[in-house]
């Protein structure tokens, strides 16, 4: 089966706007403005859980704001981000006073680095140069860096390009050695870039919640110590708790790291995983064919309120457990067998991705209390449970199911119902088998 998981690549960004698969474009556009509006300089924190989509967001922003500087400019934008911003309800009605380069820095791709400020200016200038690993290769910007700071031995060479075609290229990380050093090529960078291609920056920092705990804390107190630009904004994409998480590991769980970490960020924006609805409907991840797993599915991906990530594994392995329940759906000689396939493998396949602590409540024959809270939720449990019953009472069948599944989830779970010559016992260790061997998919 190929795996779910969009990679935020150019073609995915462009796709997710496009389609506006993430319901999202309208806080862009929203945020956008906010940008826009900004006078000085500023740090902004985008918070959303691991899986939420922060990495597709920050680079669907990135496209959006490289396309509105190519137009100011008049320079020719690639023609299907043309046609998605016009075609768009809410990009469309997109205006901007500033022009802005668009910087994405990975923080965790650099987290073995020891000079953070060297790696976030190389990061720039492989955005905006052409770059080879760390080596700087061409590049206007690079020569006014140069003659800032002795980066490149030419050894006689006489000019860049030589130096280049005889390898004679010093490594940029070895070569900023003071804090003057630092804030002056920056400095450079930041002028020639500015005023050659725009008239604001914005730099993305991405993943800092997975970086180690000095590299964290490092990048966010150096950031703040070297640059001071009136002409940059920075906006981080993080996980809040898992920072705090991370700062703690580093000073102490006394350590009052929310309060730390407030100094750094200016504004705060949250990215809910509301959107990861929209995802599975606009990729059509879901199959809409009324079959009843397919509708449990989508139903337990919104009362779970999963993120883009669990989504793909929750989809991924269910299915692979659903097209075994299809080829059985006709040749059932055990009905627990049937309500192990229908009712519980979707169940306990999305608590074994959302709650480790129930999941294991629920298969230990604990959970029915667990069970009923997930049933009280689902139409589509609540439907499975009165055909089973064909109860037409309205006032007595959602009791009569609430016993029913309990019932059924102890028969299966327990050894509550079992008989006497322990058949019932040895159906059970089977039907549990099946469970195991559905679940093991995921």
């Amino acid at each position: 089966m190929k795996k779910l998981d969009l990679s935020p690549t150019e073609e995915n960004i462009l796709l997710t706007l496009e389609k506006n698969v993430l319901g999202r474009n309208e806080e862009i556009k929203d945020f956008l403005g906010i940008i826009d509006n900004i006078e000085g300089n500023m740090s902004i924190a985008i918070n959303g859980d691991w899986g939420c989509g922060k990495t597709f967001y920050i680079k669907q922003i990135y496209e959006i704001l490289n396309y509105m500087r190519n137009q100011k400019f008049d320079i020719e934008n690639n023609k299907r981000i043309e046609e998605i911003v016009k075609k768009d309800a809410y990009l469309s009605k997109l205006e901007m006073s500033n022009s802005f380069v668009p910087v994405y820095y990975d923080a965790w791709l650099y987290d073995d680095n020891d000079d953070i400020i060297a790696s976030l200016m190389i990061s720039i200038i492989k955005t905006y140069g052409k770059v080879y690993s760390t080596k700087v290769v061409t590049s206007s910007l690079l020569e006014k860096v140069a003659s800032v700071l002795d980066i490149f031995s030419f050894g006689g060479a006489g000019t860049l390009t030589n130096a280049i075609e005889k390898n004679q290229v010093k490594d940029i990380l070895d070569s900023v050695k003071t804090s003057e050093e630092i804030m002056s090529i920056m400095d450079e960078i930041f002028n020639q870039l500015i005023v050659e291609k725009a008239n604001k920056l914005v730099v993305f920092i991405d993943e800092l919640d997975r970086c180690r705990p000095d590299f964290a804390i490092r990048l966010l107190e150096k950031i703040k110590h070297f640059i001071d630009d009136d002409r940059i904004i920075f906006v981080y994409s993080i996980n809040k708790n898992e920072l705090c998480h991370t700062i703690n590991k580093f000073y102490g769980n006394e350590f009052n790291s929310t309060k730390y970490l407030n100094k750094f960020f200016d504004l705060s924006f949250e990215l809910n995983n509301s959107t990861s609805v929209d995802y599975v409907t606009n990729l059509r991840l879901i199959n809409n064919d009324g079959y009843y797993i397919n509708i449990l599915i989508f139903e337990l991906i919104k009362i779970f309120s999963f993120s883009m990530r669990e989504c793909n594994k929750y989809i991924q392995g269910t299915y692979k457990g659903v097209d075994i329940v299809r080829n059985s759906s006709n040749n059932y000689f055990d009905t627990m067998e049937r309500h192990v396939d229908t009712l519980f493998f979707p169940i306990v396949a999305a608590l074994k991705i959302y709650n480790n602590n129930i999941y294991n409540k629920l298969i230990s024959g604990d959970g029915a209390n667990e069970l009923l809270a997930i049933y009280e939720k689902s139409p589509t449990m609540k439907k499975y449970m009165f055909n089973i019953l064909d109860d037409k009472d309205s006032i007595t069948r959602d009791d009569n199911a609430r016993k029913e599944i309990v019932k059924i989830y102890e028969t299966i779970f327990t050894d509550k119902y079992k008989d006497n010559d322990n058949n019932d016992s040895y159906r059970n260790k089977e039907r549990i088998k099946r469970l195991n061997m559905l679940l093991n998919k995921i």
